[in-house]
């Protein structure tokens, strides 16, 4: 017979602070309680004393070393709703170009009444790098469709690209020279629309046969 696995679980203020405090000693976040105004410490992970954003030990009074969580600090102790930490670099050890942000919340009051301060800090360097492979590559796109388009302006040929919807994206100088009106009139318009007189043409046939075999056409 399988064992009885109970879901019942314990109210957090039951549960002994030491065994919080050796669970979020385990969280990759840099987690803090400070205990306000006097911006002590009443409790901070192994991950934000490795990030150093605060001085001095747990328990110790000191101010923060990063200008983004005193200005949040500030914000939500005024607030008395969440503030977000805005990105910021800490170069450490194992990761040079550290990202990270959080936010910081109110958690209610200590037992002498002072405000207590909820700081979360998570690194975010995969993601700003990321975003920044990202950025690069959409540049270098554009790098290179603007260089395209330069080159087939500047061709004896007319060329035009249309979409699966037969819609204009693309019509070089030279084809709106050829066709008599100008490329910005083109694209974004659907080619029947814009030509009603071409359905049933041999343009017409010409041009749905290449869509259909995917081959080039010559008419």
């Amino acid at each position: 017979m399988a064992p009885m696995i109970s879901t019942r679980t314990e109210p957090p203020d039951t549960l002994p602070a030491s065994v919080l405090a050796a669970a979020l000693d385990t969280s990759e976040a840099a987690i803090a309680l400070l205990a306000m105004p006097q911006c002590r410490f009443v409790f901070a992970n192994a991950a934000f004393h490795a990030l150093g954003a605060g001085q001095g030990e747990r328990g110790a009074d000191g101010p923060f070393t990063c200008p983004a969580i005193d200005s949040a600090v500030a914000e939500s102790l005024q607030s008395g709703r969440m503030a977000r930490i805005p990105r910021f670099g800490v170069r450490m050890a194992q990761d040079p170009d550290a990202t990270w942000e959080g936010e910081v919340s109110r958690a209610g009051a200590s037992t002498d009444g002072a405000p207590l301060l909820l700081i979360c800090i998570r690194n975010v360097s995969h993601t700003v790098r990321a975003e920044r492979a990202l950025s690069f590559s959409e540049e270098a796109l554009r790098r290179t469709n603007t260089k395209l388009r330069d080159t087939l302006d500047n061709i004896t040929d007319g060329v035009l690209v249309m979409d699966h919807d037969w819609r204009y994206t693309f019509v070089s100088a030279r084809a709106a020279a050829i066709i008599g009106i100008p490329a910005e009139k083109l694209v974004g318009g659907i080619v029947w629309e814009l030509f009603p007189a071409a359905v049933d043409t041999q343009f017409h046939a010409c041009y749905h046969r290449a869509a259909t075999t995917g081959m080039p056409v010559h008419f």
